[in-house]
């Protein structure tokens, strides 16, 4: 939220100029953040249980934190081949989210 409020400021009118990867990192938070939420209650409402629930909650939660920070930390320190590690936390959390959908349509 804090993040969010202070990238409200850096795009207003007469503020500090903001690089446009700041924004696309805000973005991954917000979104990735309310997925995290409907994720929780998904695992929860199907009873996923047992190392299926362990690799679902910290595939999510690993690509969740670690795939915007990675963009911050490789674009704003000019680190460019840190950012190969995005594909490993976006396949992180493709793999969760692929094992939820498996999980609810088997259920159904």
């Amino acid at each position: 939220m804090l993040w969010g409020m202070y990238n409200t400021y850096l795009i207003t009118p007469g503020g500090p100029d903001l690089p446009p990867w700041v924004v696309g990192a805000h973005a991954h938070f917000g979104t990735l953040g309310i997925l995290a939420v409907v994720l929780g209650f998904a695992v929860d409402r199907y009873e996923v249980r047992g190392t299926k629930r362990t690799v679902v909650t910290w595939g999510f939660i690993a690509g969740q934190w670690l795939l915007p920070a990675n963009i911050l930390v490789a674009v704003g320190l000019e680190l460019g081949p840190l950012s190969m590690l995005e594909y490993l936390w976006g396949l992180l959390m493709l793999i969760s989210m692929a094992i939820m959908a498996w999980t609810v349509w088997q259920s159904e």
